[in-house]
């Protein structure tokens, strides 16, 4: 499912998904060929939504899509694995044991996903601006950060 807290809405949908969505047979020429076209396609669109002032990109590999424009914020949330699925398991109203495979799968797919388009470890500190343990701030106070920080590099840019 999707993160319960920001929905599933129109723009999420069209950066959602994976390589495999856009119907390949399995074949190496068309995997690749699929996965040029979505890599292209989150290209396109984050770029767009990145020269408005007022937009949050959710991950999609933004922070190296959109690392050269001057005013856009790159924020990393962290909590330690046992936290991350204890809050899955209870947003998503699932087994513990449920959320820690889907925790996995998820964390292995953001990973793979970075390496394959952008050649880079999705967890290196050195590719955002502000990096949050949420397991020390409540959301709320993680929420107020990041956007004191955006206003802050966005008054910042000339």
């Amino acid at each position: 499912g999707g993160d319960a807290r920001m929905g599933r809405g129109g723009r999420e949908r069209s950066l959602g998904g994976t390589s495999t969505a856009l119907g390949t047979d399995g074949a190496a020429g068309e995997q690749e060929r699929a996965d040029s076209l979505y890599g292209k396609r989150i290209t396109t669109t984050s770029q767009e939504l990145g020269r408005r002032s007022n937009s949050v990109i959710l991950g999609r590999g933004s922070q190296m899509i959109l690392k050269d424009l001057p005013h856009a914020l790159h924020a990393l949330t962290l909590a330690p694995l046992e936290l991350r699925i204890e809050r899955y398991a209870q947003r998503e109203r699932i087994t513990p044991d449920e959320a820690c495979k889907k925790v996995h799968d998820l964390d292995r797919g953001r990973l793979a996903f970075h390496r394959k388009f952008f050649k880079v470890d999705a967890n290196d500190p050195s590719l955002y601006d502000l990096v949050i343990d949420t397991s020390r701030l409540p959301y709320s106070a993680a929420a107020e950060v990041i956007a004191l920080a955006a206003r802050a590099k966005k008054s910042a840019v000339p």
